[in-house]
């Protein structure tokens, strides 16, 4: 890692040297997505440090387009010290930056991510892209492989435009791990409409990582 780091930041200067501000740029987020898969050993971070990755995902992402993707964060202040899987929002975002604009590469492109507690032990996590949707019929596909995630075998179908099947498998992933770590009653579900938007809502138990009176707080070196 430490032969990584150091070879990105010589890149990074020589960008800087020539005068490429944008690569130096997404060097530095590059940078900060390494640093994040390498830093912890545990299944479970902060909110806060998945919406720096993305943040830093996305960074990277938009050097492809020139219509760069804005992140629209509508996040509480005191949920920023809330339990998640460690990537569990990236692929979901990601999944959003391979096939929500594959035809209008110059169109706004926005991705807003909304934090809701429903309930009092409860959080939903939506996010929303502004791209072309999803037809009925893979839309009612794709719900079906969440609904039924426990199942060993994946059909053979498209999940996204121009056949890609990797949207539906990521997020599958996703789901099962929520499952798998929270419960059943957690989970992931999506919403699409044709032309207009998908929306990936994740829902998970509240928990703290670093106390404040929730009464589910839980230390941060779990693991």
């Amino acid at each position: 890692s430490h032969f990584l780091y150091n070879t990105l930041e010589n890149i990074k200067m020589l960008a800087e040297i020539e005068g490429q501000r944008t690569i130096s740029d997404a060097l530095t987020s590059l940078g900060g997505m390494m640093r994040y898969n390498f830093k912890w050993s545990g299944e479970y971070v902060k909110l806060r440090d998945e919406l720096r990755h993305i943040r830093n995902y996305i960074d990277v992402m938009n050097i492809r387009f020139d219509e760069p993707i804005r992140p629209e964060l509508n996040i509480p202040s005191e949920f920023m010290e809330l339990e998640v899987l460690k990537m569990s929002l990236q692929p979901i975002v990601e999944n959003a930056v391979k096939h929500a604009w594959p035809e209008f590469p110059d169109q706004e492109k926005r991705i807003k991510i909304d934090a809701i507690a429903w309930e009092e032990n409860r959080i939903t996590i939506n996010v929303t892209d502004n791209g072309i949707g999803m037809e009925p019929y893979r839309l009612g596909r794709l719900s079906e492989i969440l609904r039924t995630a426990d199942n060993e075998e994946l059909p053979s179908v498209d999940y996204g435009r121009g056949g890609v099947q990797a949207g539906g498998i990521g997020l599958r992933n996703v789901h099962q791990r929520i499952r798998l770590f929270y419960g059943n009653e957690y989970g992931i579900e999506v919403k699409s409409e044709e032309g207009e938007f998908t929306q990936v809502t994740m829902t998970f138990p509240k928990v703290l990582l670093t106390g404040g009176g929730s009464g589910h707080e839980k230390s941060d070196d779990r693991g």
